[in-house]
């Protein structure tokens, strides 16, 4: 298997987080579920070899080899059994709206066919890996928009210390107009969108440390009792829970 991030250029990490690219085999040894989960963010995707389904309750739904992921507040299950290579544009959800015109409250809890116009995705995934960044550096950065709310949104998703107040002020905007702003640009209020990014640094916690008081203590917790129903409302079970589960992810 390979999997690896890659930073986009200067201009662009305030609109996307990552690019990245995947190769490897789906079976029953190593597994053949993928888990997304909700993280406030865009996906957009490119895939050749064996193409996915996505598994709701006993019911499997094919999947197109070009698609986009929107932002979600729930476990999206995915099913493959084959070799695959994927490549990912990981964006933020105002990225998405300002570079590719992608309106996120459209797209919010879906996953739909979506091929990014004017990008070759098969020559894409035939080419070196290097070249593959180079080559969504460039056509992420003619598709460039400034936007005066720019640093606003990416605070919220570097989950700065700044209140909603703070940041409408810096902004010259309302609490109301910019809670709607961020509303129209991301699909969720200021504070969903900061407890998702502050759940999924939790989640990536437990994900390394296997420890629940650790990533209650990180995510701002004293409480742990409340930190449990507040994991479990994004990933349908207790940290506990998901730490017992980590040696079956996948099977």
């Amino acid at each position: 298997m390979f999997y690896k991030e890659y930073k986009p250029c200067a201009e662009l990490e305030k609109y996307i987080k990552c690019f990245w690219i995947m190769e490897r085999t789906y079976d029953d040894r190593v597994g053949r579920y993928e888990y997304l989960w909700p993280t406030g963010l865009t996906e957009i995707l490119m895939i050749s070899g064996s193409s996915f389904t996505q598994v709701i309750g006993s019911e499997e739904i094919r999947l197109s080899d070009r698609m986009l992921i929107g932002a979600h507040r729930k476990r999206f299950t995915l099913k493959n059994e084959g070799d695959a290579k994927l490549i990912g544009i990981r964006a933020y959800n105002h990225g998405a709206y300002l570079l590719f015109g992608l309106d996120p409250n459209a797209y919010a809890g879906s996953i739909v066919d979506y091929a990014l116009p004017g990008l070759d995705a098969e020559s894409l995934l035939r080419m070196d890996r290097p070249d593959v960044v180079d080559r969504l550096n460039d056509y992420c950065q003619a598709a460039l928009k400034p936007s005066e709310l720019l640093d606003v949104f990416y605070k919220i998703y570097r989950e700065e210390q700044a209140s909603v107040e703070e940041l409408s002020a810096r902004a010259h905007l309302s609490k109301r107009q910019l809670e709607r702003k961020v509303k129209e640009y991301t699909s969720f209020t200021p504070s969903e969108l900061k407890n998702i990014v502050r759940f999924d640094r939790a989640r990536l916690k437990l994900l390394f440390t296997r420890d629940p008081l650790q990533a209650m203590h990180d995510a701002g917790y004293y409480d742990y009792s409340h930190f449990s129903r507040e994991f479990k409302r994004y990933y349908d079970m207790t940290p506990k829970q998901f730490v017992d589960w980590l040696p079956f992810y996948g099977k």
